[in-house]
């Protein structure tokens, strides 16, 4: 890695959170945590019901051996201990960071649900989508207390629980519930969330320049104002978000990978050394103009990230895509607040639970 890339402090912070449009989001953190009122509120500890089927394990086969001869005498070995790996940087030996990024704002509907996986350990820094469209259920106390519905659409649980929508909440409660949502249907917990909105991305991607990603086929999307030749483009921030929302010719699953691909060219293009000296400066335009961001990472968390990136290089950083067997497209009443209607949506079953779990865990390659 780059000497003179780890020796800036904000690197770290924007790789942990490269988690399709919210690439940026811990990027700002360092700085945005010197300032007062910024954050949400904290995390709480998260539980998964009692009822919750575990992933399945895998059975390791027993191992085979050939027979001694008769008479032989039976060798004694004493294996020896393997040492445990200890966490680098003073962390845990990993920390899960929910990741929401909002169509406008931070507490709105999410077009992006990302669980980030930092290990300490490897080191090893691992993304793990959760499409928009997936059928859950909102916790029971959360509904008794606003008299919501149930089921929903997980993209609209962030705005559901935020204070547009519920009285008294606050900043973060809406990716709080987020969190609660993934515990309670797919067993996964996270320790700390951060939620952007998608304008931030817009102007961000402008302030470094545009970003360039090739495009595989024409997308015509008039409903949307979009089109995209193919081959390879320079997209300035309205024409990445724009490409990276849309779903009409590829689904949710294909919008994944579409945010994938822009994740990544915001990447290559911080690291460009033409961008790379303007950083800092962004970074102080960005926050003194106040656009938002909610988080509970603290500059403790931050720190520790900047020191695992000196450990680590590009190629640790892995970005899975929600495999589409997995998955089934159908049409069902859902809720939004009390008003129920039917739309589409993505239905799933326990191997969906168990690939969540071992991409996530790292048991998987992307």
């Amino acid at each position: 890695m780059d000497g003179k890339l780890t020796e800036q402090p904000w690197f770290w912070a924007a790789l942990g959170s490269l988690a399709g449009l919210v690439v940026v989001a811990l990027g700002f953190g360092l700085w945005w945590w010197n300032r007062p009122a910024t954050g949400g509120v904290t995390m709480p500890t998260l539980e998964v019901p009692a009822t919750f089927r575990a992933p399945t394990a895998t059975a390791t086969p027993e191992p085979t051996s050939t027979p001694l001869p008769p008479g032989t005498p039976t060798p004694t070995f004493t294996p020896s201990p393997t040492p445990t790996p200890e966490p680098l940087c003073g962390g845990p030996p990993e920390m899960r960071i929910l990741v929401v990024g909002g169509r406008n704002g931070p507490q709105e509907n999410s077009d992006v649900v990302r669980v980030v996986v930092v290990d300490f350990v490897k080191p090893e820094v691992r993304v793990v989508p959760f499409p928009r469209d997936l059928l859950v259920e909102l916790p029971e106390d959360f509904v008794q207390k606003t008299g919501y519905g149930s089921p929903v659409k997980l993209a609209s649980v962030n705005l559901v629980g935020s204070p547009y929508m519920v009285a008294g909440a606050q900043r973060g409660d809406g990716a709080v519930l987020v969190a609660r949502v993934l515990a309670q249907n797919f067993g996964v917990t996270t320790d700390h969330y951060t939620a952007i909105g998608a304008l931030l991305v817009d102007n961000f991607i402008n302030a470094i320049g545009g970003i360039t990603i090739y495009i595989p086929t024409e997308i015509n999307d008039p409903k949307n104002g979009a089109y995209f030749k193919p081959g390879y483009q320079r997209l300035d921030g309205h024409d990445a978000v724009l490409f990276a929302r849309i779903r009409n010719d590829v689904g949710d699953l294909g919008r994944i990978e579409r945010q994938t691909v822009v994740a990544k060219a915001i990447l290559q293009k911080l690291l460009s050394p033409s961008i790379l000296p303007q950083v800092p400066d962004l970074v102080n335009y960005f926050f003194n103009v106040r656009y938002d961001l909610i988080t509970d990472l603290t500059p403790d968390d931050l720190s520790k990230f900047y020191c695992l990136a000196q450990h680590m290089s590009e190629e640790q950083i892995l970005f899975y895509s929600a495999p589409k067997d997995l998955l089934t497209l159908d049409v069902r009443p859902i809720y939004i607040g009390g008003a129920q209607i039917y739309s589409s949506v993505l239905i799933w079953d326990q191997r969906f639970v168990d690939w969540a779990h071992q991409a996530l865990n790292g048991e998987v390659q992307p």
